[in-house]
């Protein structure tokens, strides 16, 4: 298959995936299987995607129920984003807050649909840089049979897992000492939202 063939046809099924609550890890997949740059590249791009469609569906078939399950949220969303602008946004996609909650809730919101998109495109870019190592750092199914498990013994990648675990939550704590991140989901003052972590 050529290059930008399988490149299209890699964005579509990542695309189509992250429309799916709960399907985080792919990127690592994807990355390991398109390497480093092309990896980030397909993951930013099909998150995003699928962010827009979700939005758009918020914003034109789902508006009021939106309005209704997630009205502490949104209130405080449409409160932030008069106050901080694109930057609260941004805040909400490097602390990892809940990708299918945000793109539903700033669907319903006033937020427009461009300062949406960048936004997202942005705000991923950290974590999924980290996740996109993760994968690239993984050893072929030829090394790890030539090898053996001895090959999951890498530095360079140890340090990529731990940081992907870490720095979401220090972004959130420092942020929430900043007051950016009070009414998120997860919070004891919102309504009971489920907890799906962004699913890169």
């Amino acid at each position: 298959m050529q290059p930008w063939r399988s490149f299209a046809v890699g964005l579509a099924i990542y695309s189509v995936v992250s429309l799916v609550p709960g399907t985080s890890g792919k990127s690592v997949i994807f990355a390991w299987l398109y390497g480093f740059w092309q990896g980030m590249l397909l993951i930013l791009t099909g998150l995003s995607t699928a962010g827009m469609v979700t939005f758009f569906l918020s914003r034109y078939l789902l508006r009021e129920a939106i309005e209704h399950h997630y009205q502490t949220f949104l209130s405080a969303l449409n409160r932030n984003l008069e106050q901080e602008g694109a930057f609260y946004l941004l805040v909400l996609r490097m602390a990892h807050v809940p990708f299918s909650i945000v793109n539903l809730a700033s669907g319903a919101s006033r937020l427009h649909a461009g300062t949406f998109y960048w936004t997202t495109w942005l705000g991923l870019l950290p974590g999924t840089a980290v996740f996109a190592y993760i994968g690239f750092r993984l050893p072929s199914l030829d090394q790890l049979v030539a090898d053996g498990p001895r090959t999951l013994i890498d530095t360079p990648l140890l340090l990529a897992l731990g940081l992907s675990a870490l720095f979401p939550v220090i972004f959130r704590a420092f942020t929430r000492r900043l007051g950016l991140l009070r009414d998120t989901p997860g919070d004891s003052d919102t309504n009971h939202t489920p907890r799906h972590h962004t699913p890169v």
